[in-house]
């Protein structure tokens, strides 16, 4: 089952087995193969996506793992690949507005949906749509928390434009059940499907496009009754335009802005949106204690997501504890004021060092805890790791031109 081998990458031991074992066995095939959905296992690609989403692995760490396996050359898709998540998240980084209309919309289609259209996305969801592929991948992707990134194409798009369904309920039900969703590649795919990301550029799923990259040997019967994907019409451009966002630039406090003396009695909060800090600017200082908890995740997200995210803190809390020669605390909920708090004061901690979140949902809780800290004392030192300021401000444009940046400076290195 694709989950147990998912489940694999809760750890970063394991991720990096997993990662090895992708390297010698698929990744000169990547560029060939990537684009087949191959279930149960999906060998072809590598099913880091999950540890990349709570930097259990760094994706700068995989993209210099696999350039030293391989000539460049024979990598390079990997790696730009990669390197789409990362530019997918610092592009929203200097769009939040996208992200806050996009909770706005789901709050309101879900409040305001009309009884048929609510009982359709239920059958699609519940894999009872009619359609044995659509069906299949519905299944998968509740059972195991995986999908195959073309299979989450042809999905969405089939949500989108054969069942006319809203975008923000696809994107929501994909984030309530993959391991790997994360606020950024999750809502600007769904988006890019739509044709409202790139406006007049939408994905269209075709009945020879299914058939010729699906596994048909073993999931023939899904191919059958297929053959009207793809005859619609083209779809209009999307009837309203989103307005042009101004784009921010990047800065933020930073490790050479902390200070020995800002730095007395200081511990460290590591959340689920950054797994391996030991790895960061941070490694050389010191700490009093390491805090470990909040979740960057969709507060209805399915158990086999909340669970993941627990493994990997617990995980992380453990090496950094090692790393810093300090103990851990593992908290696993939301709202973490009264329990930092405790934490901090029992430690003697008078201030909290934190990565600042990517734009989503912990950025919420963090506003609250800070709040709540505040007024007990305790100062939140909110920084960015150096390279985040740097892909950030690079990503204001298109992937291309913040791919030839990567490119070149990966291959200086």
């Amino acid at each position: 089952m694709t989950s147990t081998r998912i489940g694999k990458t809760y750890s970063y031991k394991n991720a990096i087995a997993q990662r090895e074992r992708f390297f010698k066995s698929s990744l000169k095939e990547y560029g060939a193969r990537r684009n087949h959905v191959i279930p149960p296992n999906h060998e072809n690609v590598s099913l880091l996506s999950a540890a990349h989403r709570y930097l259990i692995l760094l994706e700068e760490e995989t993209a210099r793992a696999a350039m030293a396996s391989h000539p460049f050359y024979k990598v390079e898709k990997f790696v730009q690949e990669v390197y789409w998540r990362l530019y997918w998240k610092s592009w929203l980084e200097l769009r939040p507005v996208i992200w806050a209309q996009y909770l706005e919309n789901c709050e309101n289609l879900k409040s305001s949906l009309a009884s048929g259209m609510k009982k359709r996305i239920e059958k699609i969801e519940s894999g009872n749509s009619g359609v044995a592929v659509m069906d299949y991948i519905s299944d998968e992707l509740t059972r195991t928390g995986y999908i195959h990134n073309h299979a989450r194409m042809w999905f969405a798009s089939y949500w989108v434009h054969h069942e006319s369904l809203p975008w923000e309920l696809g994107a929501d039900f994909f984030e309530k059940h993959l391991l790997d969703a994360d606020p950024a590649s999750n809502t600007l795919s769904w988006r890019w499907v739509t044709g409202i990301q790139t406006p007049g550029k939408t994905y269209r799923v075709r009945a020879s496009n299914i058939r010729k990259f699906l596994e048909s040997s073993i999931f023939n019967e899904c191919l059958s009754g297929i053959e009207h994907i793809g005859n619609l019409s083209d779809p209009a451009p999307p009837a309203e335009v989103p307005p042009k966002i101004e784009v921010a630039k990047i800065s933020g406090q930073w490790s050479d802005e902390l200070s020995g003396e800002n730095l007395t009695r200081c511990g460290l909060w590591i959340h689920g949106e950054d797994c391996s800090l030991e790895q960061s600017d941070l490694r050389e200082f010191k700490f009093a204690g390491i805090f470990a908890g909040g979740s960057c995740v969709n507060p209805e997200a399915s158990p086999k997501v909340h669970d993941f995210q627990k493994s990997a803190l617990s995980d992380a809390a453990v090496r950094a504890s090692v790393h810093w020669n300090c103990p851990n605390t593992i908290r696993d909920c939301e709202i973490l004021n009264s329990d930092l708090v405790s934490w901090a004061k029992n430690l003697g901690i008078e201030n909290i060092v934190v990565i600042e979140p990517k734009v989503g949902y912990l950025g919420r809780i963090l506003t609250q805890t800070e709040a709540g800290l505040n007024s007990e004392g305790i100062s939140l030192l909110r920084v960015r790791r150096s390279s985040d300021r740097t892909w950030i401000n690079s990503a204001s444009s298109g992937f291309f031109k913040f791919w030839q940046n990567q490119k070149q400076s990966l291959e200086s290195q």
